[in-house]
């Protein structure tokens, strides 16, 4: 029923009635909350970003975790451009709450990106993650592959994130070439 009325010609009603469907978290108000992305007028396109992150997060609750995952990444890959990145650094959020390291990709996707503001979103996210090995050797090509900025910001989240095994890069990284990187190496270095 609530589904039908999200057809209602009055845009308050509307707008209500799709913020309920979120908060539902049912599967089937999937469609109606998704076709406002695209072809809703721009003030109910305003709202449909933090509806779609409320209605995975409903999702994920209800034990719904591949649909709501699903849906954060459909957010994260529509909501790339700056002045939008909160909406991308929520989904990123939601994903690595709801699968922890298994949303690496997301996150190194994110940090490898233009957006600075996602990039510090990405690694704040990953510095209260814990890392096995395998992920670990992950970020530490991510870093040795990217522009010395993204390396001195994985190299601090790295130091953030308190993980043993990344010492030994973090205290490689004091003699990189390039200062950036260096004075974040001294700043997230062990000082026992």
């Amino acid at each position: 029923k609530l589904c039908t009325l999200a057809a209602d010609p009055d845009p308050g009603i509307r707008r209500a009635v799709r913020s309920a469907l979120a908060n539902i978290g049912d599967p089937a108000a999937t469609g109606v909350l998704s076709s406002v992305m695209v072809a809703a007028p721009r003030e109910e396109r305003a709202q449909a970003p933090g509806d779609l992150l409320l209605f995975a997060r409903r999702l994920v609750e209800a034990g719904r975790k591949r649909d709501g995952l699903t849906t954060a990444r459909t957010l994260l890959a529509a909501y790339r451009q700056p002045a939008e990145s909160q909406v991308a650094a929520e989904a990123l959020s939601l994903l690595a709450a709801a699968v922890g390291q298994e949303a690496l990709p997301d996150l190194l996707q994110a940090v490898g990106g233009p957006d600075p503001r996602l990039r510090g979103a990405a690694l704040d996210i990953a510095a209260g993650l814990a890392w096995d090995d395998q992920t670990l050797t992950q970020w530490i090509g991510q870093a040795a592959a990217s522009a010395p900025d993204v390396r001195a910001d994985i190299v601090d989240m790295l130091g953030r994130n308190g993980s043993k095994a990344a010492e030994a890069f973090i205290v490689k990284s004091l003699g990189d070439p390039d200062k950036i990187v260096r004075l974040a190496a001294i700043r997230s270095a062990p000082h026992d």
